[in-house]
Parts: structure tokens; sequence; C-alpha cells
């Protein structure tokens, strides 16, 4: 579903809208079949890459009103392969808005990045709001330094930008 979907399979976006309330659907909401655990991931992942503005929408009230961590990282993730960059910018900016735990904030230019066309826009966000994610992970052996910005530099595929990547790291 995942890969077929972000090929932009029509049929796959098709049969994962059809399916997409009771992915959003809390666990045991009355009214929604049971979707199995090992599909909800790739199908709100599937229409949130191919979102419209309400599907959109409805993700960012999922990942507001989520009460557990899975499925905070879930619909980070599934936010985070929408091609739009106004969409990344808007995730970006939440991970220092205040309100995600900070073990999700620090991820989510990683996150982001991983997405080849917002790398850029997802290593330069990190860089510009260095001090604010790096007090948000915290300091000591496993502190910012070693993963934030090589995390948010994962899409950058290019020499220019691991140069970039050290010379920010000295910083």
């Amino acid at each position: 579903i995942s890969a077929l979907a972000q090929l932009g399979d029509p049929d796959v976006v098709a049969r994962s809208r059809k399916l997409w309330a009771a992915a959003l659907a809390p666990a045991g909401k009355a009214g929604w079949p049971a979707l199995p655990g090992s599909l909800r991931g790739p199908v709100i992942g599937a229409v949130a890459r191919n979102a419209t503005a309400e599907e959109s929408q409805a993700l960012w009230a999922a990942l507001r009103g989520a009460n557990s961590e899975e499925d905070r990282w879930l619909y980070v993730r599934a936010l985070s392969g929408d091609p739009t960059p106004a969409r990344a910018k808007r995730l970006l900016e939440a991970a220092t808005a205040g309100w995600l735990p900070p073990n999700v904030a620090t991820e989510v230019p990683g996150i982001v990045a991983g997405e080849p066309v917002h790398a850029a826009q997802a290593y330069e966000f990190a860089r510009a709001n260095w001090a604010h994610l790096a007090k948000l992970a915290g300091s000591g052996v496993f502190g910012p330094r070693g993963w934030l910005l090589p995390g948010a530099a994962d899409g950058l595929h290019e020499r220019a930008a691991a140069s970039r990547l050290r010379e920010d790291q000295r910083r």
C-alpha cells in the first residue's frame, strides 16, 4: 500500500480513502469496523500523501487529539509524506510550537527530511531553530549535536550538503 501510494497509484489511493474514517477512528469507537493495525498506518499514509485540504485538516485534528505515543508518531509520519511544501512547513513549525512532546518535536525535522522533496526545507528549519530544538532534546551523551542536524540532513544526497552539515555541527 505504502509503495503504491508513493507512486500515486489511483486504485490504492481510492481504496485507502474508503478506509480513511475507520483508520482515523479511535480504537473501539462505535460505528466503525476495526481496521487491522497492519493496515492502519499504510492507509493513513496513502491518503496523507495525496490529501485534500479537508483530509489534511482531519489528520491534523487527529494529531492534536492523539492520546497515545504510537498515534502521534503515526500521524507525524503520515503528515510528513505530503509533498506540499506549505504543509511540510506547518509540520516543521509544530515542532517548535510547544504542543508536541519534546521527544516527538525534536524528531520532526528528521522525519520531514526523509521525504527528499522536503529535505532542504527540513535542514534549514533545523539550523534556524537549533537553539530551541537542542533545548528540547536535552544534553549529555545523547544530546542533539550527534543526531539533530544529521537527522534533518538525511534526505540531502549531495556533496555540498555533507560539507555544510560538517560546518554546522562544528558551531
